[in-house]
């Protein structure tokens, strides 16, 4: 690549952060600054001091080691962690670069990353990210400031891909294994994947857990001609399709009943979904979920 094609992808590329910076700034303009927290349970409580026992106070807060020590029963104070962690992971697999109409879902899973991770970091939050696909492609840990949202749109745009196809369940299992703080975390992706709901109900027992699943109107109905050459994005196989095959009909069906039961697990897990495709506006949605959500 020459020095002049260098220099106007990463001014394109520089241009494309700053649009999401300034619609997702926008957006959390119109809505109420609390709501984000608001709708999260948060880290949990945390040792704050000790304070003498009085009648009705729950008997578990008593501190068994300093009433022995005093010869009065004491019980620990708890308060809310005033800080809490959100982190992304976002599907940067191949078939995140689908879109037929009004763009892919790569650019807008960016852009509802991008609105979550500045309605946490407005309120004093850590934001970490991970990209996955197959295996982990990207860990960046959990930080606050602008510098650090920035890399994160950046690094969002332009994954550094190794792996064509999806693994969901060693994205859980990663994350299972490097957070050790209770966590608000958010999967955004297609999941064109299966076999991964029992790593969701484990994980989702220690954190709180919403998946975003993002589609394209291409993916539910295909246009109603005889033959039509499509492509597999995850292993660039290429075949002519005729859309009105019965036994295309049927694998369609069939991949759509995956996709209920998907839903329908993870429901059951107590984990929520948000459902965006691409020719919904991303941010409307997201208001959606937060007016709705209740903690």
């Amino acid at each position: 690549m020459s020095l002049a094609k260098a220099e106007d992808k990463q001014a394109e590329l520089l241009k494309k952060v700053r649009e999401i910076e300034l619609r997702t700034r926008r957006w959390m303009k119109t809505q109420l600054l609390g709501q984000y927290r608001s709708r999260f349970r948060g880290q949990g409580m945390i040792f704050s001091d000790f304070r003498e026992y009085v009648p009705g106070d729950d008997v578990r807060a008593i501190s068994w080691n300093l009433t022995a020590k005093t010869g009065k029963t004491f019980i620990k104070k708890f308060e809310e962690e005033r800080e809490m962690q959100l982190v992304l992971a976002v599907d940067v697999s191949q078939s995140m670069e689908f879109g037929s109409k009004s763009g892919i879902k790569r650019d807008l899973v960016s852009l509802i990353a991008g609105a979550l991770a500045i309605s946490a970091l407005s309120q004093g939050d850590l934001v970490g990210l991970l990209l996955f696909s197959e295996d982990i492609e990207l860990f960046i840990h959990p930080k606050k400031g602008r510098s650090h949202f920035l890399r994160l749109i950046r690094e969002m745009l332009v994954p550094q891909r190794k792996y064509a196809t999806t693994n969901i369940a060693r994205a859980v299992d990663f994350l299972t294994g490097v957070l050790k703080k209770k966590s608000v975390v958010f999967f955004l992706s297609d999941f064109k994947d299966q076999k991964f709901e029992e790593s969701f109900q484990r994980f989702a027992k220690k954190h709180e857990v919403i998946t975003c699943r993002v589609s394209d109107p291409l993916e539910q109905k295909f246009p109603s001609i005889s033959g039509l050459q499509i492509e597999n994005m995850e292993t660039g196989e290429t075949q002519m399709l005729d859309v009105q095959d019965p036994a295309f009909q049927n694998f369609i069906k069939s991949e759509n009943q995956i996709e209920e039961q998907q839903k329908k697990t993870l429901k059951k897990f107590g984990i929520e979904e948000i459902q965006i495709s691409t020719l919904d506006d991303p941010l409307k949605k997201l208001s959606i979920f937060f007016s709705r959500r209740k903690r």
